[in-house]
């Protein structure tokens, strides 16, 4: 999915990366809440100034609002 185009140095993405880097490891990975979507979030308003589509930010959501995201929710 093309987001746009960036004028943000590689080197600085580097820095903010390094910045969020705590935020986003094995230990604070939940697939419904803080996923691979919420970092690709963070580095779109980084990067573009403009968040991902909602939809897929929603994704989690939606399948818990579901009968069996309902069921399988609370195991994960």
């Amino acid at each position: 999915m093309d987001i746009g185009f960036t004028e943000i140095p590689e080197e600085l993405f580097t820095e903010f990366l390094r910045e969020i880097s705590p935020r986003f490891t094995q230990d604070t990975y939940n697939v419904f809440t803080h996923n691979c979507n919420n970092f690709t979030n963070e580095c779109s308003n980084f990067l573009m100034g403009s968040d991902i589509p909602k939809d897929i930010i929603d994704l989690p959501k939606e399948f818990l609002n579901t009968k069996l995201g309902a069921m399988l929710g609370p195991m994960v």
